[in-house]
């Protein structure tokens, strides 16, 4: 169980050691990885943020000021997900990336309030071969006002989220789309 807290130092998440269960906002420190290895299982407390913090301060969250990659396999993905058994929309806050950059390879997020969101990007975010599913208003969020960075979809499934799939409010970050499916998204596909 992981509580609300900081990773101070390069840090990898295992499938030994999974799942995780948090119970609050989990923020991977500037100049720090966090890396999240094939088969880890990231479950968060349904509704509950023991910090009462965040975007969503009802829902625990991880929010990286850091670097995140997410390296999952076809046969063994990461999955980011409610705990409960029968998991709603919403249970969770969702991933924040603010300014650095992230990958997701193999992984599922779903059932969150907002998907990924990301809040400034100065380098890459890459997702491949990912199912981005049941969440809330996005499954994919891009805020990032005046960055430069490029967000890299591709061989995806956005699929099934209350709101857009895919939501950028900054031309100056580049959109690279390719070989996804999206649909089923309440408001607009992109």
């Amino acid at each position: 169980m992981i509580g609300s807290s900081t990773i101070l130092s390069d840090t990898v998440w295992t499938a030994a050691n999974s799942p995780y269960l948090i119970t609050g906002d989990v923020t991977v420190q500037s100049g720090v990885t966090l890396t999240i290895l094939e088969g880890v299982e990231v479950l968060f407390l349904a509704n509950t943020d023991d910090q009462v913090a965040g975007d969503e301060p009802y829902d625990s969250e991880l929010i990286v000021n850091g670097t995140l990659n997410v390296a999952g396999s076809e046969v063994n993905p990461v999955v980011f997900t409610s705990s409960n058994r029968e998991p709603l929309t919403g249970d969770w806050g969702g991933i924040r990336i603010n300014n650095n950059g992230a990958s997701f390879d193999y992984a599922t997020i779903e059932y969150s309030a907002y998907g990924i969101y990301v809040n400034s990007l100065s380098q890459a975010l890459a997702i491949s071969r990912s199912i981005i599913q049941h969440n809330g208003n996005y499954g994919l969020r891009n805020k990032g006002y005046g960055s430069n960075g490029t967000v890299h979809i591709t061989d995806s499934q956005i699929i099934n989220n209350n709101g857009t799939g895919i939501y950028s409010y900054d031309s100056s970050v580049a959109l690279n789309i390719v070989g996804n499916i999206i649909s089923g998204n309440q408001a607009y596909g992109i």
